[in-house]
């Protein structure tokens, strides 16, 4: 029912969630949240230190919510270790945790179960509304569970309605407030968004209205209202097409508004748009989505250039008006620098033939396009030339992506480290899969998500030690 499409967190056993009586609870850090059922939608928090009581606490609901916006996946035991059925992908708990009490663990796997059990008390209409919004679901189902009549406005302009949602999310929300909430929905829609010190003008109502309801957010609608005050971005913004979150948020930083047209807004726009497809899973994925953050890095580039008196102010009509800047610095090329375009050095640990070695930039990106993880991204290619990081293919016995570092801290020398493994998606691998490339390679393993004192943990800091090679006793690979 509610719009859970958003990125999620895999499910961990640092998140545990529980759902006891139709309220949901769960943890994060020091902290727990829960979530009553519908229409009080209650929510509270409480701090993990003894004797302390639960705090009401509207944003607990946002928290709540974010547990349990999870993907329906089937999971289920394969020899103690508690995996995704359909990929055998582990889960975080079976690695992290050394927790075998069935109750719990059955209680893991139904977080679906219970989120869907959670909604059927909400009325399919109301939920309806609220899917189409991403943000504060929470706060949108309290307003219409007392004032079921506001739906209308979120069909007139959602963006207002939103406002009227986020205003009324407060301790103080309560049944008796339905007055104060008809009153405004009554009135103007400019006093909803001056009440929220937003711009009330009727240009800004009526641009905010462009907005879809799964784009609107605050923080995008001051955006939009501070450029309409800006004269000549206005003349052009109230006829712009499409009106949604990357227009938005292309308008954030203030400073490049003298050298915005509409021209520009819309090339930038239609990069932004490409490099979010998620059908796009070749090379060209990669490419394309450095291609709108290295365009505005430009630009501020050139605004300094401009305050320094080096440059004078233009408006620019393209993106290849802003690659084309004379005297830009090699950093600002991107992939076309010549230095990130240079040959791979060899790899430090020859691989075999299902560990096998990424040797240029190109395949590297390749590679990121086709595991839907970051390796190609530029700063990693330049680690690669200056020898500080090298990535390989993990074909057998599950498709990975491996990263190998040579780590030095506080003038310690630790040799290279397997520092990233994931699969399909930045997935975490199965635990024998570790092992298996850690022994191909020949290196050992500490990869980022490995938490230190891990119950699996065979030497202090190190995830896995090869244990079909043997390492040389130097003191490039002791930890101690």
């Amino acid at each position: 029912m509610l719009n859970r499409s958003l990125r999620f967190d895999r499910l961990n056993a640092g998140l545990p969630r529980t759902s006891r009586a139709g309220i949901l609870s769960c943890t994060r850090g020091f902290r727990s949240y829960r979530l009553t059922r519908w229409p009080a939608l209650a929510s509270a928090q409480k701090s993990a230190f003894d004797g302390a009581a639960w705090e009401p606490d509207a944003r607990a609901a946002n928290q709540v919510f974010a547990a349990y916006r999870v993907p329906k996946l089937r999971y289920g035991l394969r020899d103690g270790l508690l995996c995704e059925m359909d990929t055998g992908q582990g889960v975080m708990l079976g690695l992290f945790s050394d927790a075998t009490d069935e109750v719990e663990q059955q209680a893991f796997c139904r977080v679906d179960e219970q989120w869907r059990e959670f909604e059927k008390a909400i009325p399919n209409k109301i939920g309806a509304v609220a899917m189409r919004f991403r943000r504060n679901p929470i706060a949108i189902l309290r307003l219409l569970a007392v004032v079921p009549e506001a739906a209308v406005l979120a069909q007139e302009n959602p963006a207002v309605f939103f406002e009227l949602a986020c205003h009324f999310d407060a301790p103080s929300s309560r049944p008796e407030l339905r007055d104060d909430m008809l009153r405004l929905l009554r009135g103007p829609q400019r006093d909803i968004l001056a009440l929220r010190g937003l711009a009330a003008t009727e240009s800004a109502r009526r641009l905010f209205r462009k907005l879809p309801p799964e784009d609107v957010c605050t923080r995008r609608l001051r955006t939009l209202g501070r450029a309409l005050s800006y004269q000549p971005l206005a003349r052009w913004l109230r006829h712009f097409a499409p009106l949604d979150r990357h227009a938005a948020d292309l308008l954030e930083d203030e400073t490049l508004w003298p050298y915005m047209s509409g021209q520009l807004l819309a090339d930038l726009h239609r990069i932004a748009e490409v490099g979010e497809d998620e059908e796009l899973s070749d090379l060209a994925g990669c490419w394309v989505s450095w291609l709108m953050p290295e365009s505005l890095g430009r630009l501020r580039w050139f605004h300094r250039q401009v305050r320094r008196g080096g440059a004078k102010a233009r408006v620019f009509r393209s993106v290849a008006e802003i690659k084309g800047l004379p005297g830009l610095p090699l950093w600002l090329h991107g992939l076309d620098a010549p230095d990130v375009l240079l040959p791979f050095p060899s790899p430090p640990v020859a691989g075999t033939p299902d560990v096998v070695p990424i040797t240029s930039a190109e395949a590297l990106v390749e590679e990121a396009a086709r595991m839907r993880n970051c390796c190609g991204d530029e700063a990693f290619i330049r680690m690669v030339g200056r020898r500080s990081a090298f990535f390989y293919r993990v074909l057998v016995p599950e498709r990975c992506t491996a990263m190998v570092e040579h780590l030095r801290f506080e003038g310690k020398d630790y040799g290279w480290r397997i520092t990233e493994l994931r699969a399909y998606d930045n997935a975490i691998p199965r635990r024998a899969t570790l092992q298996a490339v850690t022994d191909a390679l020949g290196v050992p393993a500490a990869p980022s998500w490995h938490p230190d004192g891990a119950w699996w943990m065979e030497h202090r800091g190190l995830a896995c030690v090869p244990g079909l090679q043997e390492l040389p006793a130097t003191r490039s690979n002791r930890l101690d």
